[in-house]
């Protein structure tokens, strides 16, 4: 497993129109290529949030069954992680990461000029560099609301999964999102949120709300 550090690129040097410039002309290809496959399925699912098609559909057939598909190899699993001001929380969800052997790219957000900036900016990089699942830790979705909805809607575009770490406010539209991972230690449903982030990579059904817990201990296929 490798952690890359993108902390120090933004809010640094480039203006903020000219970085959004830029991940916006990736942007444009990834939906083009969306446009050009349209035929064989959009990259956003219809009334549902990536990563939560199969849950969303048991709950319209009311049978709660499983969607039977092929999963993910957990070595090409790679992980985008927005950080937050909680140094605390960001180095616990890493460690646990790390344990699982799973490739992360952490966005720092500590030691910018624009912190929110910074986070939105750094959902729209991972969007077109075209990761597996993208965490965002510590989200207050109503500082910066429209900014917040164009990132996650890039993502969302992009057929990538998001997930939120203890969310202060989550966004008000529920398909912008997968679901939402509460950090607990006490209790015993809590699951390995690496055990998590495969969970909304291969699209198996879960719950809107996941209790998680970042032991780092390594975590099977």
């Amino acid at each position: 497993m490798s952690i890359r550090t993108e902390a120090g690129r933004r809010g640094e040097g480039l203006h903020g129109s000219q970085r959004r410039c830029g991940a916006a002309r990736i942007t444009a290809m990834l939906a083009s290529l969306c446009g050009v496959a349209m035929l064989l399925g959009a990259c956003a699912p219809r009334g549902a949030a990536v990563g939560d098609t199969a849950g969303a559909a048991s709950e319209r057939n009311g049978n709660g069954a499983a969607v039977v598909h092929d999963s993910v190899d957990k070595g090409d699993v790679t992980v985008g992680v927005i950080g937050s001001d909680d140094a605390a929380l960001d180095r616990s969800v890493l460690a646990a990461l790390s344990g699982s052997d799973l490739d992360v790219s952490y966005v720092s957000t500590n030691r910018v000029r624009n912190p929110l900036e910074a986070a939105q900016q750094g959902v729209e990089d991972l969007s077109a560099q075209a990761v597996s699942v993208i965490l965002v830790s510590a989200i207050n979705a109503e500082a910066g609301a429209r900014g917040w909805d164009e990132a996650l809607g890039d993502a969302r575009n992009a057929g990538i999964p998001v997930a939120l770490i203890n969310p202060r406010t989550p966004p008000r539209d529920a398909m912008l999102f997968a679901a939402q991972l509460n950090i607990t230690a006490s209790d015993a449903q809590a699951v390995p949120i690496a055990q998590a982030v495969l969970t909304l990579v291969n699209d198996v059904p879960h719950g809107r709300v996941i209790a998680v817990d970042t032991a780092a201990s390594t975590m099977g296929q």
